[in-house]
């Protein structure tokens, strides 16, 4: 993973080819827009889901102290 580099994608070309793939076209250019929007799309929710996890320990931590303290 070392020298990555940022590209900026048109995602309302990218949204047009993941609408034709859902209507049955199967060529290259809407199948890798496919991949890209789930990847996106579970990437997401994976960044999303580990947000509310360290929400939810920070919660115990603070509000449930072990101890003397």
């Amino acid at each position: 993973m070392d020298r990555q580099e940022s590209i900026e994608l048109d995602w309302d070309a990218v949204e047009l080819q993941v609408e034709l793939y859902d209507m049955g076209d199967r060529s290259p250019l809407s199948l890798r827009a496919k991949m890209l929007e789930v990847a996106y799309r579970d990437g997401y929710e994976q960044c999303d889901q580990d947000h509310h996890e360290l929400a939810m320990q920070m919660d115990l931590l603070i509000n449930h102290t072990l101890g003397n303290a």
